[in-house]
């Protein structure tokens, strides 16, 4: 499980490099990065709903309408996501853009935001899993 594949990282590691060089527009930068690069190598080949974000307008989203930008790029992040794990059956999941708007809006306050990094913390270990899922496919003899 904690082969080192790529397109994974270490959430909290980057968790923290994100907020120690100015928030999480970093840590979210490499997450949209990483859906473009998994739509370029897995998805569309296989068929399936694209991964594709659109990493740099997502991050200028974020900086110049902190607070909509935002809730649009977390919708997006989620939402590309799920929607590809979807296709996957038996497949770890995530819960879709609208709901994690939703908990993010009425939700996070109220619990000082351990929702929300829980949800991030899923976010990412979910992601991992299908890039490792996917190297496995990749690897003969090893299912």
């Amino acid at each position: 499980m904690s082969q080192n594949v790529q397109g994974t990282r270490s959430y909290f590691l980057w968790v923290f490099l994100g907020i120690v060089t100015g928030g999480m527009v970093i840590y979210n930068l490499l997450n949209f990065l990483d859906l473009d690069e998994h739509n370029t190598r897995y998805a569309n080949k296989e068929n399936t709903p694209s991964t594709d974000s659109q990493a740099w307008l997502m991050v200028l989203l974020c900086i110049l309408i902190p607070g909509i930008g935002g809730l649009i790029a977390l919708y997006i992040k989620y939402s590309k996501l799920h929607d590809h794990l979807a296709v996957y059956q038996g497949a770890p999941n995530i819960p879709d853009g609208l709901a994690i708007v939703l908990i993010s809006i009425f939700l996070s306050w109220l619990t000082l935001g351990i929702i929300t990094i829980y949800y991030e913390w899923k976010w990412q270990h979910v992601f991992n899993e299908h890039n490792r899922w996917h190297a496995r496919q990749e690897t003969p003899g090893i299912r």
